[in-house]
């Protein structure tokens, strides 16, 4: 009895280490497109008559008020630090007054922690979406299966649709916008 005790323990403890790895890094993709999507209303309401941008840079997500990082009014930063054990690739998209277009013109950030990776897309109207998610699957080549064509063959290194990735029959689908192509 003591023996399967410690067993489902043991067990227990790694599923809740995965579990919590999965959820900061959920919440790292939700705090960041809520502050890419302020920083958009705040450039298309004209607040403080400037530019809005969101910055990630060495470990530390920044709201701020300018044309760009570098030439920031700094005493309106709201800066966040996520979980130490979430990867994050670096960005800066700033947002033009009152159109809330984004330079660069759309992109994508990834945030990943152990075998969980989000995808946050950035478009070139500067539409935020954090609806991508994807388990890290290792394959030499993707393929892509374009959405406008039903039943067509995939399409290595083709724009748009679905990617697939797959190995051992693990299959991951990841969305691909197909305007940000």
């Amino acid at each position: 009895v003591v023996g399967v005790v410690v067993i489902l323990v043991g067990m227990s403890g790694g599923i809740y280490g995965r579990f919590l790895l999965q959820n900061a890094t959920s919440n790292t993709a939700d705090v960041i497109a809520g502050e890419l999507r302020r920083a958009q209303i705040y450039a298309m309401m004209g607040r403080q008559n400037s530019n809005w941008g969101v910055s990630y840079a060495s470990g530390v997500e920044t709201l701020y008020k300018g044309g760009s990082f570098a030439s920031r009014s700094t005493i309106l930063d709201e800066a966040y630090t996520p979980n130490q054990n979430v990867n994050v690739t670096p960005f800066d998209f700033n947002f033009s007054r009152l159109t809330g277009l984004p330079v660069p013109a759309g992109g994508t950030i990834t945030i990943t922690s152990g075998n969980t990776t989000r995808v946050i897309t950035i478009n070139q109207q500067g539409i935020v979406s954090n609806n991508a998610i994807a388990m890290v699957v290792p394959t030499a080549t993707p393929a892509v299966i374009p959405t406008a064509t039903p039943g067509a063959t995939p399409t290595p290194g083709a724009p748009g649709g679905v990617i697939v990735y797959g190995e051992s029959g693990v299959v991951t689908y990841r969305l691909y916008d197909t305007n940000s192509a």
